[in-house]
């Protein structure tokens, strides 16, 4: 099975961009292909990844992605065409305004997967739309939290299965017994 992992730019040091690269690196070693794809960003992920992983970049330069829509949308399509994608995963719910029609009438599971509380939109109206066009046309929406989950199939009407998948994570649990009487 092949999946890309679609993000706004994996040479960033986020925690979108660190959880992908770990469940990315995981995918791989049990044998899936797996490409990350970088929307704009030209230089080498930021998180390690398995050198089995292919790389790939839209745009070699920093846009407003709504000025360049169909081109990206067009660069989305050539994408999951070239490299045979049975899966996309979009790791911001932004994207699906681009995935949602660049996946249209081709085999690939479309995944959007959240990475904010659904009742905050950052200050982006498009978010709201892109949300509820991803509720409306992708196969599955991932989210965080169980409490997002709900949100998301009270406030959105579509047929995208909704799951809740907390995010993996590199560091040990640890257990602090803290004095609360100083």
């Amino acid at each position: 099975m092949k999946i890309i992992f679609l993000g706004g730019n994996f040479d960033l040091s986020g925690g979108t961009e660190r959880v992908a690269s770990i469940i990315a690196n995981e995918l791989t070693e049990i044998g899936y292909e797996v490409t990350i794809a970088s929307v704009q960003g030209v230089g080498q992920p930021f998180y390690p990844l398995d050198n089995r992983i292919k790389i790939r970049s839209l745009f070699s330069k920093v846009g407003r992605n709504l000025f360049r829509m169909p081109l990206l949308i067009h660069r989305i399509r050539k994408l999951l065409l070239e490299e045979k994608a049975d899966v996309l995963v979009s790791v911001e719910s932004m994207l699906a305004l681009f995935t949602v029609p660049a996946t249209v009438g081709l085999e690939t599971k479309n995944i959007c997967w959240e990475h904010f509380n659904f009742k905050h939109d950052l200050g982006r109206r498009g978010r709201r739309v892109a949300r509820q066009l991803a509720a409306r046309y992708c196969d599955v929406i991932v989210t965080l939290t169980e409490r997002d989950r709900s949100y998301w199939k009270a406030e959105t009407n579509g047929a995208a299965k909704i799951v809740a998948i907390p995010n993996p994570s590199p560091f040990p649990v640890q257990f602090i017994n803290y004095d609360l009487n100083p």
